[in-house]
């Protein structure tokens, strides 16, 4: 019998591209829809980033980004990134939408950090049965295509990319916040990534004002 290997934990946490955060630079959020990106958005909002546009508090999202996104305006969405520019060195944005055309509003956004969250499929489909009645192996099948996509686009991605496990970071709640501020530059130490931890949560109350049933 082979003798157990011991080692560091698996946080769920991989960097792609590594490099540091500029000074200016735009963090964006995506996945597929249910994936955790809301969760993730907190964080950021925590650490004190800001966002460079309104949005709703219910899943931190903008209306003018997702309509942009869409409409695959990548010029409309450029002037919105020159707006948010000005006035914020660094900022943050979010949308689930964004995952299917991570290249081309990437090349549009200064100094671009993504991040990323991927979700065991089971999850996402139970989360969607949960505000419409839709069909739960359609659905698996359906973020697991998602899930498939990304990974494709992220492999001809030349920004930083941030990947996170929703599971993993349910698990290691101070530890993933920890790595979220060291992606973005944000000086946190030890003793402050543990409070900024109850940002993690399932099922947050506040998410469910977004009810629509998210597709891959």
């Amino acid at each position: 019998m082979s003798e157990a290997r011991s080692g560091p934990p698996n946080l769920g946490v991989g960097v792609l591209n590594a490099a540091p955060c500029a000074a200016e630079a735009t963090i964006a959020v995506t996945g597929v829809g249910r994936s955790g990106t809301t969760m993730v958005a907190r964080i950021l909002a925590a650490l004190g980033l800001p966002t460079g546009v309104p949005v709703g508090e219910d899943v931190l999202e903008s209306p003018e980004v997702n309509t942009l996104v869409l409409a695959r305006d990548v010029a409309g969405f450029a002037a919105l990134c020159r707006r948010a520019d000005a006035a914020h060195p660094r900022w943050t944005l979010k949308s689930p939408k964004l995952r299917n055309h991570i290249a081309d509003f990437s090349a549009v956004m200064r100094a671009p950090r993504w991040i990323v969250v991927m979700r065991d499929p089971v999850a996402v489909a139970a989360r969607n049965a949960l505000v419409a009645d839709v069909d739960l192996l359609e659905n698996m099948e359906a973020a697991a295509r998602g899930n498939l996509r990304i990974c494709r686009q992220l492999a001809g991605l030349n920004a930083p990319a941030l990947l996170l496990s929703y599971e993993k970071t349910l698990q290691h709640p101070a530890e993933t916040v920890a790595a979220v501020a060291r992606f973005c530059d944000v000086p946190l130490g030890a003793a402050a990534a543990a409070p900024l931890g109850a940002t993690v949560m399932n099922g947050d109350p506040r998410y469910f004002g977004g009810r629509e049933v998210k597709s891959a």
